[in-house]
């Protein structure tokens, strides 16, 4: 088994080689943006963030520790982060003037160009409902592909903490796609 790559650009980064800088970009700015954009529900906003994301990831390679976390467990952390202040700000500046479906455009995965089924915009629109840190937690576990121990120390909670608030946010996802059919419903995942 090879080397992560991942773990090769990291050190590369550490050592300020722009090159690898670009190259974990281009790996992960696609589910970075995707992430980010399904929190804010803002193109833009989101396009900014991500942005922001990479530039810290530049700033702070020196504290990137490959031993303790993955590179994408660590950037998912920094793009949570970084997703939660952007909606902390948002909210301070607009309050309650914010309407979180602004954007009908689909899920901005950038580089596809991809056509929501009816079923996927339905979830889409679900999980968008959902408070702020229900939404968080799944997508970390499900977009990310994060744990729910590195989605836990991502937000700041223990693992059980995660655990209960991905499962209040299944049960909510459940009641609001009620009739919305079987297969749907089935994609959530058991408490």
């Amino acid at each position: 088994m090879g080397i992560d790559p991942d773990h090769g650009d990291m050190e590369e980064v550490v050592a300020r080689d722009q090159r690898a800088l670009a190259r974990l970009y281009d790996r992960h700015a696609p589910w970075v943006h995707a992430f980010i954009y399904r929190m804010l529900r803002d193109a833009s906003m989101a396009e900014d963030v991500t942005q922001e994301a990479f530039v810290r990831v530049w700033r702070n390679a020196h504290r990137w520790d490959g031993g303790r976390a993955s590179f994408r467990s660590w950037l998912g952390t920094i793009a949570a982060n970084l997703a939660r202040d952007a909606l902390r700000k948002r909210r301070d500046v607009t309050s309650d003037q914010t309407d979180l479906r602004a954007d009908p455009s689909p899920w901005a995965n950038p580089g596809r160009a991809l056509e929501m089924t009816r079923a996927q915009q339905i979830l889409h629109d679900a999980i968008g409902d959902l408070p702020e840190r229900q939404r968080c937690a799944l997508l970390l576990t499900w977009e990310v592909g994060l744990s729910n121990a590195e989605a836990g120390r991502s937000m700041s909670i223990s693992e059980q903490a995660m655990e209960s608030l991905l499962a209040r946010a299944r049960r909510s996802l459940r009641a609001k796609l009620a009739g919305c059919g079987e297969d749907l419903i089935g994609s959530i995942g058991d408490d």
